[in-house]
């Protein structure tokens, strides 16, 4: 059986800028902008030893607060 690097990541609750708009059902361009306005905190967790940033699971409500107000 062949698990793929992108569920792997998702089941450590690891979530990519791609994977956070798509759970909070937004466009990437729309996270990627609040980000660079600051309006958004940058991902933060990393894999030991990887450059790379993710956002964890407790990331996903407050982000979800910002852009649908709680709803």
């Amino acid at each position: 059986m062949i698990v793929e690097k992108k569920d792997l990541r998702r089941r450590a609750g690891l979530l990519t800028l791609h994977d956070m708009a798509e759970t909070l059902g937004i466009s990437y361009w729309s996270l990627y902008h609040h980000i660079t306005v600051g309006h958004v905190a940058r991902p933060k967790a990393r894999i030991k030893g990887r450059p790379r940033r993710y956002y964890v699971e407790e990331d996903v409500e407050r982000l979800r607060t910002f852009f649908h107000g709680g709803k």
